[in-house]
Parts: structure tokens; C-alpha cells; sequence
């Protein structure tokens, strides 16, 4: 069963469902902002990776040749955690206030254009992105990575919409057919709710290093006429996806 917002053929599964969207110049705009941060993110990772290595190169040649020992306290402590230093400053880099205003200047935009109410509510979303190879050694058995992003979301009588920087999807209540009383776990690489962590472990969510948080997350299948498709909604916002649709539809 497909996510409604995989993205496919350079749309999204659910493309069908799509009532709106910016300007062609602002959503060709916002993909490549969006590449060009992926790119600075994977460049740091190989910075950080280099640090490692050299840092692991003089802590080894620093023992053999006799350096002082605060040295290699240093080069040893650097070799074991610098990978996290790096990537921790490098964050602060990308999120420095000058990309952040870029950034919102570009939401307001695209939320101007496509008519989103003022009194929208958030709601988070996942998408499966990858496998990840050792996620049993992790306590994750199924081994997904999701992606994870807060779209805006409203109703009106007929139908719900969510709303990202690139389109507004309209699902009409009668579409929604059920959620999965059993819930799974996907591993997200980034928090987006204004609570921490640690005030949902009740509720699935586990986190293991900053990068690297276990959560607990719903299956919402819909009925498209023709086709099932699905979306997945971490456990701590299904309340709130219930009572957007209450009362509407055959959703059990």
C-alpha cells in the first residue's frame, strides 16, 4: 500500500488528491534550496568523518612517537567523539539565522500563494525513506527511516487538507477508512514538536543519540475509489487526526 506522499514519477502517489500549489518559479526555488542543504549536510558528514580519521591518525603516531599525554587525551578524546562535535556545530552552521529567515521567507510565500488559513494547525507526517542495515542492532526490527515534516492541516465540512511548501492535499472525509490499531517503529533523524522527547516516551518515542530517535507510528489507510493508499501518523498526533475527521466517513 502506497504513501500517499512517496514521491513518485516526480509527484507524490496521491498526486490525484493535489488541489493546490505556489508558483512553478517558487516550488523550482524551494527544491533547490532544499538540494543545495541536503548537499551542504552531506558535505559536513565527510568533514566530520576526515576530523575522525586525522584526529585517530595522530592519537596512534602521538603513543608511538612519545607525545605528552595531553595530547593524546585530546586526539583520543576527539577521535571518539568529534564525529558528534562536528556534526554539532555544522547544525548550528545550517541553522544560523540568516538560513532560517531565507527558509521562512519561502513558507510565507508558498502559504500565501495556495490560500492556507491562519488558524491551520500542524500536523506531522511520515514518509518511508530507506532501510536501515543494522536497525535490529538498534531495537528497530523493521529497519525504516522515515522522513518527517510538519504540514499545515485544516477541514472544512467535506473534506481535510494538508499542506506543505509545494502542494495542498485535499482527502475527502469519506475517504478515510481506517487506522491500524497495531502500531510500528521507524527511526526519524530530526524532532519537530515543541515538546522534548523524554515527555513521549509513554508514548513510543526512544531516543538513542541526537540524530537517531525510535518512534512509535500509525498506518491511516484511505480509499481512493480505485486504489488503497496510506498515511503514516506518529501515535502522538493520531489523536489529533482523529478529531480533524470526527464524525466523518467510515473510518473505524
Amino acid at each position: 500500500m502506497e504513501n500517499i506522499f512517496q514521491e513518485k514519477n516526480g509527484s507524490i502517489a496521491g498526486a490525484t488528491y493535489i488541489c493546490a500549489q505556489p508558483s512553478e518559479q517558487l516550488q523550482n526555488q524551494i527544491r533547490q534550496w532544499n538540494d543545495s542543504q541536503d548537499r551542504r549536510w552531506r558535505s559536513l558528514k565527510r568533514i566530520a568523518l576526515l576530523f575522525v580519521a586525522v584526529m585517530f591518525v595522530l592519537w596512534i603516531g602521538g603513543d608511538l612517537i612519545g607525545m605528552p599525554g595531553a595530547f593524546e587525551l585530546i586526539t583520543g578524546l576527539c577521535t571518539l567523539g568529534g564525529y558528534w562535535i562536528v556534526l554539532l556545530i555544522g547544525s548550528f552552521w545550517l541553522g544560523r539565522s540568516s538560513v532560517r529567515a531565507l527558509n521562512e521567507d519561502m513558507v510565507s510565500q508558498a502559504i500565501s500563494e495556495m490560500f492556507v488559513p491562519g488558524d491551520a494547525e500542524t500536523l506531522e507526517i511520515l514518509v518511508p525513506d530507506k532501510k536501515e542495515p543494522a536497525g535490529w542492532l538498534f531495537g528497530n526490527p523493521g529497519g525504516g527511516i522515515c522522513a518527517n515534516s510538519l504540514m499545515m492541516a485544516w477541514r472544512d465540512e467535506d473534506a481535510l487538507y494538508l499542506a506543505d511548501v509545494l502542494r495542498t492535499v485535499r482527502i475527502p472525509l469519506e475517504a478515510f477508512y481506517k487506522i491500524e490499531q497495531e502500531t510500528q517503529k521507524c527511526r526519524i533523524n530530526q524532532w519537530l514538536q515543541e515538546t522534548t522527547p523524554q515527555k513521549l516516551k509513554k508514548q513510543g518515542v526512544k531516543v538513542s543519540r541526537p540524530n537517531r530517535i525510535l518512534i512509535q507510528y500509525n498506518i491511516v489507510e484511505v480509499y481512493s475509489g480505485e486504489e488503497y493508499l496510506c498515511m503514516w501518523i506518529p501515535t502522538y498526533e493520531t489523536d489529533k487526526l482523529r478529531s480533524l475527521i470526527q464524525g466523518k466517513g467510515s473510518m473505524q
